[in-house]
């Protein structure tokens, strides 16, 4: 079975490129985790992973051997986590646009990192909670990722939605491994005191260089996020009200900035009219290409736009 999903979606990459254009002869990758177990990581699942590799506007299945063998520390890696119910096709066409904002004279390598956000279940409130246990499964997938790269890499995660649950995660269950880590949480449907001293991603801000955060108050999706785990759960989102800069210290809440998109996506919780606003942009080269000649804010930056 496991064989036979693999043919189909490489099968499927094969036809999806022809529908998918990207600039230049960019490093570009997509990591697929749907034929590893979802609800519990494991170095067996890890390895199972699959990978593939854009050669010649193809996608070509490759290894992890190869990707890892591959991986220069001065190349900047760039790594998309996208939100609940984006298949493979909607994270390969919002990474193909993603990719094309980049300058045709930086390199830098991008991962897709595909987990199993394919909606499952009918009721959307039965299905956005069994993907709680999917998306901290993947966050577990990629600690042991980040885990297996080289010292000193220059890393920026990019999460949209649930994909920032995952990047998160990921930073703060990895621990400071030396890397230079950038992070940009776009419509995060994370709790909003995640970031906060002693709560579940408390480290993030200290391993970071630097964070850049997308809300949006009148976020459409994320109005419900105060229901995502019953009637008796009623935190808000990140992705809607912002980081709470006062439960962060000094230093650490020095690194963050939080732009209020609202202004400029509306009310849609889509990740294409975030990174098409001038805010992303005007970013890419210091948040994913490390252009920045001082990696650090000298003071948050809140913007209500």
């Amino acid at each position: 079975m496991t064989l036979l999903k693999n043919f189909f979606c490489f099968a499927f990459l094969v036809l999806l490129t022809s529908t998918s254009s990207f600039a230049g002869q960019q490093d570009v990758w997509l990591i697929d985790s749907h034929s590893v177990p979802w609800t519990h990581a494991s170095e067996t699942g890890f390895d199972r992973i699959a990978y593939y590799q854009l050669v010649n506007h193809r996608w070509i299945k490759s290894s992890a051997n190869e990707f890892f063998k591959t991986q220069n520390p001065e190349t900047p890696l760039v790594i998309f986590s996208p939100g609940y119910t984006s298949t493979t096709s909607d994270t390969v066409e919002i990474g193909a646009k993603l990719v094309r904002l980049y300058s045709q004279n930086h390199h830098c390598r991008t991962v897709f990192w595909q987990w199993p956000a394919d909606r499952q279940f009918l009721c959307l409130s039965q299905d956005i909670r069994a993907k709680i246990p999917v998306a901290d499964t993947s966050g577990q997938y990629l600690t042991m990722f980040l885990r297996k790269l080289k010292p000193e890499s220059k890393i920026c995660m990019i999460g949209f939605s649930f994909g920032n649950r995952i990047i998160c995660d990921a930073v703060q269950n990895s621990g400071d491994l030396g890397f230079h880590i950038h992070l940009v949480l776009i419509a995060a449907a994370t709790d909003r005191l995640w970031l906060s001293a002693h709560s579940r991603h408390a480290d993030v801000s200290k391993i970071a260089e630097k964070i850049f955060v997308f809300y949006n108050p009148d976020d459409r999706a994320l109005k419900f996020y105060p229901f995502l785990y019953g009637s008796n759960y009623h935190t808000d989102a990140l992705g809607r009200f912002g980081p709470c800069l006062s439960q962060i210290s000094e230093e650490n809440r020095n690194k963050i900035e939080s732009i209020n998109a609202n202004r400029y996506v509306g009310k849609y919780h889509r990740t294409i009219n975030y990174i098409q606003t001038s805010f992303f942009r005007q970013r890419i080269n210091d948040y994913l290409l490390f252009e920045s000649k001082n990696n650090l804010l000298q003071t948050p930056k809140i913007r209500e736009e």
